[in-house]
């Protein structure tokens, strides 16, 4: 129950504040929806609540690592320049789709709190039939 209770705060928390961010962005967007500045900048806002997703969906992973292990060992000189491309190519990927992150991450966030809440009543409702029952028993 405490792991559920836990899980609808923090989901609804999350929910908040990212529908804060797609709103704020929105609203962005719709003052001028022609001009690209406008665009990027609310691009870019949507980004803020997206980011740290992207970030953690865009790393290298363990197999990725070997093989630039690898190709520094065959290619000294370019391990370095190949690495910060790389680098910068995750970056520009986490950027570019943060936004759709974002607006997934508040969906995703306001159906983990929906569902919470009647798995929350769901288990407590068995809590008390289950004291009831060792009540009754004479167990408790």
């Amino acid at each position: 129950i405490s792991t559920l209770k836990s899980t609808k705060r923090w989901s609804l928390f999350k929910f908040i504040l990212l529908a804060i961010i797609v709103f704020f962005a929105y609203s962005i967007y719709s003052s001028n929806p022609s001009d690209w500045n406008t665009i990027f900048t609310a691009w870019i806002v949507a980004a803020i609540g997206g980011i740290a997703g992207t970030i953690n969906m865009v790393k290298r992973s363990d197999a990725e690592k070997a093989a630039d292990d690898i190709y520094s060992r065959y290619n000294p000189g370019d391990g370095l320049m190949y690495e910060g491309v790389g680098c910068i190519t995750r970056l520009i990927m986490a950027v570019v789709f943060a936004p759709l992150y974002t607006a997934g991450y508040t969906i995703k966030h306001l159906y983990r709190w929906l569902s919470s809440s009647s798995k929350l009543k769901k288990a407590e409702r068995e809590y008390k039939e289950y004291i009831n029952a060792l009540n009754e028993r004479g167990e408790l």
